[in-house]
């Protein structure tokens, strides 16, 4: 039902669209009921339409689109046919088969510039991934994957990874305080610093562990892989959930090539105008006859679609939402000296600084917020917060360097990188009501690397890969060293009750200190007096008059080592086995724990190390050792037919929680999980019809889940779930309609059904539905994962038209989430409602100038829903995703 609903407002708006642009429909082929028989009943004719080869006789503009040159992740280059039945060649030279692979399109600002020749659809494409460290046709990889190429993105405007959820059934992408919180088929963690996240993500194969600066805007790529279900083997560490690998372009010595772009959106607001400018370079330059340099860079400069509620403190300060910049730059250097080895070096810098999802409204405040002022907010785009320096600046910094050397036998990969990332300068409106109740940030950092949020990064892979041509040729294989090194740090300060909240009682005088608020029995007094104890005996002394500031710091030093191999045998021509196993040895330790206090003379008093063994036992380095062994099987009966089906363990990294206030450390031990998965990648009727499908079940054990409260003992902690299971099924598919009577008509859709539920879950924390207030002990067994919903899905209809001066594409596309709770427990207060979001877009390619203009409407019907959703103590803090938008974008490749 949800699939239909979603694919028939998809229709509509196509349709419309349609007629618009004055496209010739089939008047006399039937309605809704027709069959997909008849869909595809001239893939069964034969030799018509545009898929069909072209007449050698035809203009050399329109036969150019027959094939297009794309560089390959090593920098060859790979003919790829724009035939649904066509070839790529392969790693060893020879021809693969490939077939069609869906496209994208949603927004403004993508790096990836149109292509400058001119291809009949840039809807249908196919894609040569390495998601098992191999180039291979992405219908030919025994796992289940999705895969986009740098042209998809840019037909479909997906700029940054948080978009990519929207074609990707049973994936979520959600944001908070800046951090990205990515969950495939239920797993996932959304953990601030503390935890690593279960779904691994990946630049140019340089990992990322920190959830901070992962939303940045892709910039030029050649393709983006996300590989569902756990990938244990190759790609290892803390990858339970899943991987998404971004490859960027590579360096070409061969000619000197170059893209330029712009954009500019307004914001469909009826509050506040607000608008944006986006602006994109790329340069290939060849320095010598083996030597290639790229530079990539973006800049985007925007109002929020928040503004000040009126009468808030903020408007009646005069103080508006200052305009959020982010920008990126990327520069590659790759020497190929001789035709078997390269060297490539590459820098990356990002920043952005801006409100984000710090813009938010506080729709459902706790009783401990109301009783000190605040009150419950609407559900829209005027904020009422009170927060002054609501901004927040994260910045990263990467270099890398990989050498490559092919031999007879192998191809030997070195990778090495070194990575910074820090947040700062940001002051978090913790209770998100016009009251000064608390904040929660870094508004005083001068170096967002060393305080506020932190780390640094140092990763090296050592690789070797098979060759083919060398050894039997029924065996493939691929092992090697990994080594990873980390230090994150969180030194947040958060300010509790700011002068303007403490007013005082009787005769006007003014409460001295929490006891005295206590005594006089004022109710916020009788609030303070429910609080835990030994929060009481902290705060109780305290000087009132200006707040009181909270520091809890926390840190902690992570080395690891693995050595891992996966073989590929083919067992018989319709048969193959895949065996894999990955050895870790994981060291972490905490190297810091503490908690101090800063009061109204700018002292600060470090009230408790929790590090240091005077108060607490001392937290005992985690040493674990772990194995991570798979076992599949693939079966290809006929040509466009692969089943296949796995058995895999895999480990997440134990973690501690470190950012506390008056418990000591505790250690949450490893996430386990057991997956089995089948699935099958099919395609029909000479390459018109791909249907790819896969099933899963997943058991998993000590299943990590955050935790934040103020008032227990650790702000920012885990609770352990001890069983859970994730299960289900999805699917994608492309049909590319009627090609005699429709020239590049393009239908796609995919769905996933996701049912993921604690088995056992007897200690956990939650809120109270009515009062918010804290409760403990809970048992959330039998309840739905949090961040999970259970059906997702997407739809899209995209047409192109070939004329004298170029093809115009005209798309609709939807995607559907359903309800979604964020919180164990499903407590109603903190859950989202099902939605869909519709986006449509035209874009027209003048040949002659290589320059292409796109015009896109986002949020189409204008959807409400939510980008960040932040339940803690004070209530629930909602940040929506952007109203409907309309995008110009201008792009001119040469």
């Amino acid at each position: 039902m949800m699939l239909k609903q979603l694919a028939v407002s998809v229709l509509l708006h196509a349709l419309a669209a349609t007629e618009v642009l004055g496209a010739e429909l089939p008047g006399e082929s039937g309605g809704a009921d027709d069959s997909l028989e008849f869909l595809l009943e001239d893939a069964i004719a034969g030799d018509q339409g545009q898929n069909q080869p072209h007449d050698q006789n035809q203009p050399a503009e329109n036969r150019a689109s027959d094939n297009v040159s794309q560089p390959k992740s090593d920098g060859a280059e790979s003919s790829v046919s724009d035939e649904p039945g066509g070839q790529v060649a392969g790693p060893d030279g020879g021809a693969v088969p490939t077939i069609p692979v869906e496209s994208l399109s949603e927004n403004e600002g993508e790096l990836a510039a149109p292509s400058t020749r001119s291809p009949q659809s840039r809807f249908i494409e196919e894609i040569v991934v390495t998601a098992e460290k191999r180039e291979e046709n992405v219908q030919d990889v025994p796992i289940t994957v999705q895969a986009f190429s740098g042209e998809l993105l840019a037909a479909k405007g997906v700029t940054e990874p948080i978009k990519l959820a929207a074609l990707t059934p049973g994936m979520t992408y959600t944001e908070s305080f800046g951090a990205t919180f990515i969950y495939i088929r239920g797993i996932g963690l959304d953990a601030f610093l503390t935890g690593d996240p279960a779904v691994a993500y990946y630049v140019d194969g340089v990992y990322n562990p920190m959830p901070f600066g992962q939303n940045q805007n892709f910039g030029r790529v050649e393709r983006i892989e996300v590989l569902k279900g756990p990938q244990g083997t190759l790609f290892g560490r803390n990858a339970s959930g899943g991987a998404v690998s971004v490859i960027t372009e590579t360096p070409d010595p061969s000619g000197f090539s170059a893209s330029l772009g712009a954009a500019y959106r307004i914001y469909d607001h009826k509050n506040v105008d607000s608008d944006g400018y986006s602006y994109n370079a790329f340069f290939n330059v060849p320095l010598a006859d083996s030597i290639a340099a790229t530079f990539a860079g973006y800049w985007d400069d925007a109002d929020h679609w928040y503004s000040n509620a009126p009468g808030s403190p903020r408007d009646d300060r005069g103080i508006e939402f200052p305009r959020s910049t982010q920008q990126g730059l990327r520069a590659k250097l790759r020497w190929e000296p001789t035709d078997r080895s390269s060297l490539t070096l590459s820098y990356t810098d990002y920043s952005q600084n801006g409100v984000g999802t710090l813009a938010l409204n506080n729709t459902q405040p706790s009783l401990v917020t109301m009783l000190l002022g605040g009150l419950p907010s609407d559900d829209d785009y005027l904020s009422e917060q009170e927060a002054i320096d609501d901004q927040q600046e994260t910045t990263s910094e990467t270099f890398s360097a990989e050498l490559k050397w092919k031999t007879d036998p192998m191809e030997i990969r070195l990778l090495g990188s070194n990575q910074e990332i820090g947040v700062g300068d940001f002051d978090y409106d913790f209770d998100g009501t016009s009251s000064p109740i608390i904040t929660f940030g870094d508004s005083a950092a001068e170096d967002v690397k060393t305080v506020g949020i932190y780390g640094t990064i140092t990763t090296a892979e050592l690789q070797f890969t098979s060759e083919p041509g060398w050894g039997p040729d029924w065996l493939k294989w691929v092992g090697g060293y990994y080594y990873f090194d980390s230090q994150l740090g969180l030194d947040p300060v958060a300010s509790l009750l700011s002068a303007e909240s403490v007013i005082v009682g009787p005769g006007g005088g003014v409460a001295l200190n929490f006891f005295d608020l206590i005594s006089l029995g004022l109710p916020l007094g009788q609030l303070l007096s429910g609080l835990p104890q030994p929060v009481q005996q902290i705060l109780g002394p305290l000087p009132l008059l200006g707040g009181v500031r909270f520091i809890p710091a926390g840190e902690t030093q992570t080395t690891a080592h693995a050595l891992y191999a996966q073989i590929d045998v083919d067992v018989t021509d319709w048969l193959g086995l895949t065996l894999g196993l990955r050895y870790q040895d994981e060291n972490r330790e905490v190297t810091k724990s503490n908690f101090s206090l800063t009061t109204l003379d700018g002292g600060t008093i470090q009230v408790f190390d929790f590090v240091d063994g005077s108060l607490f036992p001392p937290p005992t380095p985690a040493d674990k050792q772990t194995l991570s062994p798979k076992v599949g099987l693939n079966f290809r009966p006929a040509d466009g037919l692969l089943f296949y089906a796995s058995w895999q363990k895999i480990s997440k990294s134990g973690t501690f929680n470190i950012i506390n206030i008056y418990t000591g450390v505790d250690e949450l031990p490893q996430e386990k999980l057991e997956a089995y998965e089948v699935g099958a990648k099919t395609e029909w009727f000479d390459g018109l019809l791909r249907l790819n499908a896969a099933a899963w079940n997943y058991d998993i054990t000590d299943l990590q889940v955050q935790f934040i409260s103020f008032f227990t003992g650790g702000a920012v902690s885990f609770d352990r779930a001890e069983e859970a299971r994730s299960r289900g099924f999805e699917f994608d598919a492309q049909v590319i309609v009627l090609p005699s009577l429709f020239d590049s008509l393009v239908f796609s859709a995919g769905a996933s059904m996701v049912d993921a539920e604690y088995i056992k879950f007897t200690n956990g924390r939650g809120y109270n539905e009515q009062t918010g207030f804290l409760t403990s002990r809970n048992d959330f067994s039998g309840l739905p994962l949090n961040r999970t919903p259970k059906w997702t899905g997407f739809a899209s209809l995209a047409k192109t038209w070939n004329f004298s001066w170029g093809p115009l594409e005209a798309a609709v596309d939807g995607n559907y989430q359903d309800r979604t709770c964020y919180v164990p427990g499903s407590t109603e207060r903190f859950c989202e409602e099902a939605y869909t979001v519709v986006n449509a877009r035209v874009s027209a390619l003048l040949e002659r100038t290589n320059v292409r203009v796109t015009a896109s409407v986002n949020n189409l019907e204008n959807t409400t829903y939510v980008l960040s959703q932040f339940p803690n103590d004070f209530g629930n803090n909602r940040s929506l995703a952007a109203p409907r938008s309309y995008v110009l974008r201008l792009d001119w490749s040469f």
